[in-house]
């Protein structure tokens, strides 16, 4: 039995600790709340004490379960946020990103061979069915009531997200060595038709469609960065290739950290010093300049910070808190409070010290800003007042 004070209405996780040893096996879990009390209990969860592993196979297995947690065996999707029932609102992207992963975790002994490829074909073959517009995927999926899955309505079909799915599967059928999935995945982007209709009049590819499949979207994909590379690579593997333009500024765009980094997921040839063809900059030169102000930024806004002085960074995109939209955080921002670890991770192949970020993910995790149901928003104005956050 354990007694629990909550004497708030702010939506708050507690963790408690459970010693199975004087449990043993259970059947029930009985909740008793004093009379008058007013609560909602959204969900409740186990955590599993495993044996020990070495820590980068455990930093993985982390975010491998993350995102398990929101995808569905049953349907082959992966759920946009965990607390969403299958079905109703999917990530194309998101799944594509699982199957990799899961590709991955069959190499280190974590998953069958069999259930990771078996899983990536029926992702693919998933795909195959949705309606596209010129090739593009929808950015979100529903089941609708012919049993048929379809692009969310208000929703778009997306440039980045196709292409962010395209390029995780071709690296998902690498690691499995998969010829056939990858010939056929060629085909399937070879198919996207990139014209005028997609192309602006500068000559920069737009963000995508709309649900009616015909109307462009207004923005284009101009900005410098990850996300603009990884839509002018899929687009050179089309069979009609529009010309490749991109900002050449090297500015990233609010200092929001994933933004360099997210193309370094799938190709390493981002980390050689001469500058690319198409913007004229020097990639590692910007990806190690935005570490730098990101570990800098702690230290110099909120100096009295447990964020400052334990040197923790992070200042990227994601789930706001609990799972209340989508956020965007960055170095050139003011007042931030919220640190993704995820950036911390991407970081690790720009920084001089690699087993460094090893060591700041362990602080994190002994903190609890690295545990492995969720993520956490912190307050840097005080040293206790931290706050979990679900999702990924």
């Amino acid at each position: 039995m354990k007694p629990f004070v909550l004497d708030t209405p702010d939506i708050r996780t507690q963790v408690e600790p459970v010693n199975p040893d004087q449990v043993g096996k259970a059947k029930y879990l009985n909740w008793v709340a004093e009379s008058g009390t007013d609560v909602s209990l959204d969900s409740v969860s186990f955590i599993v004490q495993a044996p020990a592993i070495p820590f980068d196979e455990y930093v993985f297995l982390t975010s491998y379960a993350k995102l398990a947690r929101c995808f569905s065996l049953r349907t082959a999707w992966v759920r946009d946020r965990a607390h969403i029932r299958d079905g109703h609102f999917d990530n194309v992207p998101a799944t594509g990103l699982f199957a990799m992963c899961s590709a991955l975790a069959a190499e280190l002994g974590v998953v069958d061979h069999k259930f990771a490829r078996d899983l990536v074909y029926r992702v693919n073959d998933n795909i195959t069915r949705l309606d596209s517009s010129r090739g593009l995927l929808p950015h979100f999926v529903k089941v609708f009531e012919n049993g048929h899955y379809g692009i969310v309505p208000g929703t778009e079909y997306s440039l980045v997200d196709t292409a962010i799915y395209y390029h995780a599967m071709l690296v998902a059928a690498e690691i499995l060595r998969d010829q056939p999935l990858k010939d056929h995945l060629t085909d399937q982007l070879r198919a996207i038709v990139l014209d005028e209709m997609l192309v602006d009049g500068e000559g920069y590819i737009r963000h995508g469609v709309r649900e009616d499949r015909v109307t462009p979207l207004r923005a284009v994909w101009r900005d410098w960065g990850g996300e603009t590379a990884l839509v002018l690579a899929m687009a050179n593997m089309t069979a009609k290739p529009p010309p490749l333009k991109m900002a050449t500024t090297g500015r990233v765009y609010d200092g929001t950290g994933f933004i360099p980094e997210i193309q370094s997921l799938f190709y390493p040839d981002f980390d050689q010093e001469t500058a690319d063809a198409i913007s004229r900059q020097s990639w590692p030169a910007i990806r190690k300049d935005m570490l730098k102000r990101q570990k800098e930024y702690f230290p110099k806004n909120w100096p009295d910070s447990q964020a400052a002085k334990e040197r923790f960074f992070g200042l990227s995109a994601g789930e706001a808190q609990h799972g209340n939209g989508y956020m965007v955080g960055g170095v050139d921002l003011p007042q931030q409070t919220v640190i993704h670890p995820h950036y911390v991770l991407l970081s690790g192949s720009t920084d001089p010290d690699p087993e460094g970020v090893y060591d700041l993910l362990r602080k994190m995790e002994d903190d609890q800003l690295f545990p492995p149901w969720g993520w956490w928003r912190i307050s840097p104005r005080t040293l206790t007042n931290i706050f979990p956050c679900w999702g990924l």
